[in-house]
């Protein structure tokens, strides 16, 4: 049978490896958008991809420790995450209009879909 862990250290372990993907995917892209010289339109689709890599790494590792709960995993990091976008779209006088829930159901839906893949990785092979 696996070993199951019920403790939140799994999670905020995932959430800090998806905070450090995202920073890593954020740095590149800006290094990106200056060496193509890119115009500041170009930001927020390369922000939400970037953040929508971190809460999939952090979701995937997060189900891969704990080893069970993958969506449950991947929904409640990804709520962590749209939560931090939230408070900077709040924070940057922004409204909630239709792409940024877009963006905040994308980061869901990644989220989930790294939690998901974490527990199929994390799961032991039987053998006959």
């Amino acid at each position: 049978m696996l070993e199951k862990t019920h403790t939140p250290a799994a999670l905020l372990l995932g959430a800090l490896a998806g905070v450090l993907a995202a920073t890593l995917c954020i740095l590149g892209s800006a290094a990106w958008m200056a060496k193509q010289g890119c115009s500041a339109s170009m930001a927020w689709p390369l922000a939400t991809v970037s953040v929508c890599v971190g809460g999939f790494c952090g979701s995937a590792l997060a189900a891969l420790w704990k080893k069970e709960q993958g969506l449950l995993t991947g929904l409640l990091l990804g709520g962590l995450f749209a939560a931090a976008l939230s408070g900077l779209l709040l924070m940057s006088g922004g409204l909630f209009d239709t792409p940024a829930l877009l963006r905040m159901a994308a980061v869901l839906l990644c989220s989930c879909a790294g939690g998901v893949l974490g527990r199929a990785l994390g799961e032991k092979k039987r053998r006959i």
